[in-house]
């Protein structure tokens, strides 16, 4: 049996946190503290969540058809 419930999406603040890794990241590489390839990979990894937050924020589908032995329904 099928069960439909709202689907969860990316949260605004991981765009938000994404973003504040990249410029981070910018300001570790230029200030060179200790290692700046760790800067160029912060920036990296923050590039790629703010695109993964993008392409979610456009899919973002209203609800999830989900299968009762995967998720429970919580009101049961």
């Amino acid at each position: 049996m099928k069960s439909i419930k709202p689907r969860r999406k990316p949260s605004g603040l991981g765009f938000i946190s994404a973003v504040i890794l990249i410029v981070f990241g910018f300001i570790y590489t230029v200030v060179g503290m200790v290692f700046p390839l760790y800067g160029i990979i912060f920036i990296v990894v923050g590039i790629i969540q703010v695109i993964y937050y993008f392409i979610e924020k456009k899919r973002f589908s209203i609800v999830d058809i989900v299968n009762l032995k995967e998720e429970g329904d919580p009101i049961d």
